[in-house]
């Protein structure tokens, strides 16, 4: 039976090589002794806001803008958050005064900083496949793509080389491909 699960990278990696799972979907880079990984798709990110915020009028949004702003991320351990912080490390800051809030804040899944968004806390970059279709649908949410070149990140299949059964990977692989990914993605082979 299909069982999924959701949680660290490295609690995922643990339980790959203790084969509790047998393949983990994650983007690279990940390196692990035993272990290999096959790339499926590269998506870029995009910045997602409250509708009626300033930076709706813009048609692009680059590092230095998106530092400048109420910046909520993912909180430390997750990996989108480090790949981010690599694109954009002027947003690593925590600025905080008694005039004004902590100007980088935390939440513990997309699905919750997505809400906070739409809630006017704040803006936040996620990858592409996490909004393609979700925002258009609301009146509340706002896409904007980033400056050229993007930011993007590329989603891989990985599995212990002792794993049994090649024919369930590359079925996996096959069958993410098929998916309605978005015209922004970019599928691998």
């Amino acid at each position: 039976p299909l069982q999924i699960e959701e949680n660290y990278t490295a609690v995922l990696s643990e339980r790959l090589k203790d084969g509790e799972l047998d393949v983990l979907i994650l983007s690279l880079p990940f390196a692990e002794p035993g272990v290999l990984t096959q790339a499926i798709y590269e998506e870029p990110f995009v910045v997602l806001l409250p509708t009626g915020h300033p930076l709706e009028q813009a048609t692009t949004i680059d590092g230095p803008t998106l530092a400048q702003q109420d910046l909520l991320l993912l909180g430390a351990g997750h990996c989108f958050r480090d790949q981010v912080l690599q694109f954009c490390p002027e947003c690593r800051r925590l600025s905080v005064s008694s005039e004004e809030m902590q100007h980088t804040l935390e939440g513990g899944s997309l699905e919750t900083i997505r809400l906070m968004v739409a809630t006017g806390m704040g803006i936040t970059v996620l990858p592409y496949t996490s909004v393609s279709g979700y925002a258009q649908i609301s009146d509340l949410l706002t896409i904007r793509p980033f400056a050229a070149p993007p930011p993007t990140r590329i989603v891989a299949l990985a599995w212990r080389k002792s794993f049994p059964r090649p024919k369930v990977i590359a079925l996996l692989a096959e069958a993410i491909r098929a998916c309605p990914l978005g015209e922004a993605v970019r599928t691998l082979r």
